[in-house]
């Protein structure tokens, strides 16, 4: 996620319950003379949301390779990101540890009996940051139901 400071990003998120995985780290660029700072946090199970700012505007990670890029293609970088779905054990663990350290609000919320069929079912919750330009479906397997859980058949 591009942020206006990546270490503030990562200390706020720490210093509100996020588990950090990559303390600020600064990458230069040596071609440009510009840098790049990342930092890291769980999100879920082996899953990081990444926060990357700094002076560097070129794709990708500052101090890559460049290739050359495949005709026809238009962008390198992400503009919104839609449905990057996660499945987890606890459903309100995640999203009450999503709330806390990224501050992240409930844009939807579906049952098993909205997203489910007879024999199967699901519990999923839409997170979605302040513009809602990015929204992360959180999925538990259903329990305690004649449903089988969508997730682990």
């Amino acid at each position: 996620i591009l942020v206006g400071d990546a270490e503030e990003a990562w200390r706020v998120s720490t210093a509100n319950g996020a588990r950090g995985v990559l303390s600020p780290t600064t990458i230069q660029d040596t071609s440009s003379g510009t840098s790049q700072v990342i930092s890291e946090v769980e999100l879920y199970g082996d899953v990081v949301m990444r926060f990357v700012s700094g002076s560097y505007q070129g794709p990708g990670i500052a101090g890559q390779e460049l290739l050359e890029p495949v005709q026809g293609f238009k962008s390198y970088g992400l503009q919104r990101l839609d449905h990057a779905v996660g499945n987890v054990p606890d459903l309100m663990k995640q999203i009450a540890y999503m709330e806390g350290f990224a501050g992240f609000h409930e844009f939807a919320e579906f049952t098993a009996e909205d997203v489910g069929t007879v024999d199967s079912g699901l519990n999923s919750m839409v997170m979605a940051n302040n513009n809602e330009f990015i929204l992360m479906p959180v999925n538990e397997p259903t329990f305690g139901t004649k449903r089988k859980s969508q997730i682990q058949t």
